[in-house]
């Protein structure tokens, strides 16, 4: 079908920037950064015209992600799940969102503690923050856009980090809820900015999984899917480390 004789166009000449920032929580982690420059190049080696790119914006990302993630919190526990705008809710999710409160003491620390933080937040100061998050989406969604006219996706690790043990059965609150959140450095903004983005294992560090993401322009997910599977059909990334 399409896709297939998509995939097997390959991946030579597609432009693949190597988002700088997207690198920077990887510097503790020396390993992980090595690992996906190492899956850079190997796309180099496939044809790719791979170059460093930078966007200093993509730093910044917190003050997009905070907001939609406390007042987003708040709206989908205490308002069943009904957002106000940028956001939608589609009617089903607001059908199960519904029935959350007959089972509320099952709730992870992490949407409660975020439920909780974002209903303080609104009652304090309204939606100020979550409409400050809305301009700034529209702001790196353009930033974005830019970036990816100059190249045909981006690169950088999915997760900066290897994964980290589960908290014990017996932790805290804030262990469970620090767990939760700590690895969406690089993947939360782009929910936000809803480009489409790709994880692909790009090798292993004392037997934990590193990723690769690649993310695209809108509409275009066909592009990540050339990328992806050039490099898995290169070699197997359970080797690479």
């Amino acid at each position: 079908g399409f896709v297939r004789s998509l995939l097997v166009e390959g991946a030579e000449g597609l432009r693949v920037g190597v988002l700088a920032e997207g690198f920077e929580d990887a510097e503790e982690f020396a390993a992980v950064e090595a690992c996906v420059r190492r899956a850079a190049d190997t796309l180099a080696g496939l044809g790719c015209r791979v170059a460093p790119l930078s966007i200093p914006e993509h730093r910044e990302r917190a003050r997009l992600t905070l907001p939609l993630l406390l007042e987003g919190s708040f709206h989908t526990l205490g308002r069943d799940g009904i957002t106000p705008p940028p956001a939608t809710s589609p009617p089903g999710f607001v059908e199960q969102v519904h029935a959350w409160r007959a089972s509320a003491d099952r709730l992870a620390p992490g949407p409660t503690v975020f439920g909780l933080i974002g209903a303080l937040v609104t009652r304090r100061y309204g939606h100020r923050f979550l409409a400050k998050a809305a301009r700034w989406a529209r702001h790196l969604r353009g930033v974005y856009d830019q970036a990816l006219s100059q190249v045909d996706c981006l690169l950088m690790p999915t997760t900066p980090y290897l994964a980290p043990p589960l908290p014990a059965e017996d932790a805290g609150v804030l262990e469970r809820f620090g767990a939760s959140v700590a690895t969406g450095n690089n993947t939360a903004i782009f929910d936000a900015t809803h480009h489409p983005a790709l994880s692909v294992p790009c090798g292993r560090i004392d037997g934990l999984p590193v990723g690769m993401m690649l993310v695209g322009r809108h509409h275009d997910e066909a592009t990540l899917y050339r990328v992806a599977h050039a490099f898995e059909q290169s070699g197997d990334w359970r080797e690479q480390g």
